[in-house]
C-alpha cells in the first residue's frame, strides 16, 4: 500500500496516461542496448508546431531553440506538456519542442532509463540515451545545425535530462525539476553550458539531501550535488552561494525559492524551494520564469 501511494505521488503533477496502444508511434533509435534489446519510444500527440505541418517558429538571434520535454514515471508527453503549458510557452518565447512518451514497464508505467538511480526498475537496460539522442539529431536536421538544444524534465524526466547532458554532445542546457544528476558527474563525457535544477527541500520522493527512489538499492545524488558537480566538471571549485529569493510557487507563502550559484559558474543554478514537495513548478508561470533564465545568454 505504501509503495502504491508513493507511485501516485510521483505522478501527482501529471496525468498517468498508460495507454497500451498509442495512436502514433515510431522508433527513435533502433541500436541495441547493452543487453541486446532494441528500443522504441512512442510519440505523444504533443509535438512541435512544425512537426505537425506548421512553419517553424522564427529563429532568434542565437538561432532556433529546440526543447525536448520529458515526463515523470507513469506520466506521458501529452500530460506533462499540458501541465507546464508548453504549447503556449513555445509560441510566446519562440522555441520548438517535442514531448515523447517513454517505454512501458511491467507495471504499465512509462519510464526513462536515466541510470542506476532511476527508473528502470525492471532492469531492462533499454537505451534511452540513444533513443532521445536520435530525436535531438532529427531536430538539428529539421531546424538547422545552429539550433540550440535544451532538455527539460520532471522527476524521472529530470534524471534523464541530467544523463543526456552527461552522455550526449551538443546539449546547451537542461532544466531538471525534482530529478538529480548521475552519481559520477566527474566521469561524464560532456557538460552543458546551462543547468537549472529545481527541488523542494521537503520532497518526499526524491529527497533534496539524496537517498533512494522507492526501494531502489542505488542511491541518488542530492540537489546541491546536482549543480555543484557540474560546476566542478567545468573547473569551478567554489561552493554554491545563496542569492536572490523568488516567489516561484503560488501555493507557498512569500518568496519561498532561493537561487544558489557559484560566482565562477553563474549559469549553473539551484532553485531550493522551501517547503516544496515533489510537485514543484506547479503552474506555467513558474515554468516560464525558468525557461527565460535557461534561454538567457550567459558568458559563464
Amino acid at each position: 500500500m505504501g509503495f502504491l501511494l508513493a507511485v501516485l505521488l510521483v505522478c501527482s503533477a501529471c496525468d498517468t496516461e498508460q495507454a497500451k496502444s498509442p495512436a502514433s508511434s515510431f522508433s527513435v533509435g533502433s541500436a541495441p542496448s547493452s543487453q541486446g534489446s532494441g528500443v522504441s519510444v512512442t510519440e505523444s500527440a504533443s509535438v512541435t508546431s512544425s512537426a505537425k505541418g506548421n512553419p517553424p517558429l522564427p529563429a532568434t538571434e542565437k538561432g532556433r531553440r529546440f526543447v525536448l520535454l520529458l515526463h515523470g514515471l507513469g506520466g506521458s508527453g501529452k500530460s506533462i506538456e499540458r501541465h507546464f503549458g508548453f504549447a503556449g510557452l513555445s509560441r510566446e518565447l519562440g522555441f520548438e519542442f517535442e514531448a515523447p512518451d517513454g517505454s512501458l514497464d511491467s507495471a504499465g508505467r512509462r519510464f526513462w532509463n536515466a541510470g542506476p538511480s532511476c527508473c528502470d526498475f525492471d532492469a531492462t537496460g533499454v537505451d534511452h540515451v540513444q533513443a532521445l539522442g536520435a530525436r535531438l539529431d532529427q531536430a538539428l536536421a529539421r531546424y538547422g545545425s545552429d539550433t540550440q538544444l535544451f532538455v527539460v524534465g520532471y522527476s524521472n524526466g529530470g534524471f534523464m535530462a541530467h544523463r543526456l547532458a552527461c552522455e550526449r554532445p551538443g546539449v546547451a542546457g537542461i532544466l531538471s525539476v525534482a530529478g538529480t544528476a548521475p552519481n559520477d558527474v566527474e566521469n561524464c563525457s560532456f557538460a552543458p553550458e546551462r543547468v537549472l535544477h529545481v527541488h523542494g527541500d521537503s520532497d518526499e520522493i526524491v529527497s533534496y539531501a539524496g537517498g533512494h527512489v522507492f526501494s531502489n538499492e542505488v542511491t541518488h545524488t542530492s540537489a546541491e550535488y546536482s549543480v555543484s558537480a557540474w560546476g566542478q566538471k567545468r573547473g569551478c571549485k567554489e561552493p554554491l552561494q545563496e542569492g536572490p529569493k523568488l516567489d516561484l510557487e503560488s501555493d507557498l507563502a512569500g518568496k519561498e525559492t532561493t537561487v544558489l550559484a557559484s560566482s565562477c559558474a553563474p549559469s549553473l543554478q539551484l532553485f531550493r524551494v522551501r517547503g516544496g514537495s515533489h510537485s514543484v513548478v506547479a503552474n506555467p508561470s513558474a515554468m516560464r520564469e525558468l525557461l527565460v533564465r535557461m534561454f538567457a545568454d550567459r558568458k559563464n
